[in-house]
């Protein structure tokens, strides 16, 4: 029966980590585009943003920051975030914004960075979160 219950915890623990990898994605994109709303960002915006190379990063809550670090942590890979899918989280609510990024060097460069430094922050967090958090 102990077998039974070991191989039973294995499997759930397998497809729950299966169904965060295939949740937060989309979780995150939703994240993103909330946050956009929130903080009131417009072509004039992220134009500053992007000219005095401002964080996206910086700008989360902590608890915001812990939220993602710990659904990254579920799921064991942040293979997910990058430039491409950072512009199909925001085409749809922010589609100059979105044209932006793509179509300007500059602004291109700095959503990859800004994509590079999420992950390393994640991952720093991550490592200072204890499973129980």
């Amino acid at each position: 029966m102990a077998n039974f219950i070991d191989q039973l915890k294995h499997y759930s623990g397998t497809v729950g980590k299966s169904l965060m990898a295939e949740l937060v994605p989309g979780m995150a994109a939703g994240l993103i585009t909330e946050q956009f709303h929130e903080w009131n960002i417009n072509l004039a915006r992220i134009t500053n943003d992007i000219q005095n190379n401002r964080s996206l990063w910086a700008d989360l809550e902590e608890e915001q920051k812990r939220q993602l670090a710990f659904a990254a942590k579920r799921i064991g890979s942040l293979d997910f975030i990058s430039v491409d899918w950072f512009i199909n989280a925001i085409k749809k609510d922010f589609p100059d914004i979105a044209s932006l990024l793509v179509n300007w060097s500059m602004g291109s460069q700095w959503l990859k960075r800004q994509m590079e430094e999420i992950k390393t922050e994640i991952e720093t967090l991550n490592k200072e979160i204890s499973p129980l958090q």
